[in-house]
């Protein structure tokens, strides 16, 4: 599966889209609830990241905890990622755990530019002179 496909089968798609995009401050429980037991939720949080995400539960996580667990990953966001620091997140994400996966999403490329961004360390460009 590729892209957004996975939400059509999240069990977010059979409730109330309500309880995952709460007020400012609002309660977060039922749809953290309802994350617990779906089939999609890792997909969903890969997703959240990678697209920077900022409102709503996704994955099972607030917009707070995403904000956390992207910090304590050492994840960019999507404008902090410029080439040449590419394959030193990549490997960053994958020493903390990151999927080659996420790591593609995050990195928004393929994962034979990954797979090259871990095993070689002059994978990054060269600087135009």
């Amino acid at each position: 599966m590729s892209g957004d496909e996975f939400m059509a089968r999240g069990l977010c798609a059979q409730t109330d889209p309500e309880a995952f995009f709460p007020a400012k401050g609002g309660p977060t429980r039922d749809a953290k609830r309802i994350c617990q037991g779906c089939d999609v939720k890792p997909e969903c949080l890969a997703y959240a990241l990678s697209h920077d995400e900022r409102h709503g539960v996704w994955g099972g996580l607030s917009e707070r905890e995403r904000r956390k667990l992207r910090r304590d990953r050492n994840l960019p966001s999507r404008a902090q990622l410029r080439d040449a620091d590419k394959r030193d997140t990549a490997r960053r994400m994958h020493a903390t755990g990151s999927t080659r996966a996420e790591i593609a999403r995050t990195l928004h490329t393929d994962f034979r530019r990954v797979n090259a961004y871990l095993s070689d360390p002059q994978t990054d460009h060269p600087a135009a002179s």
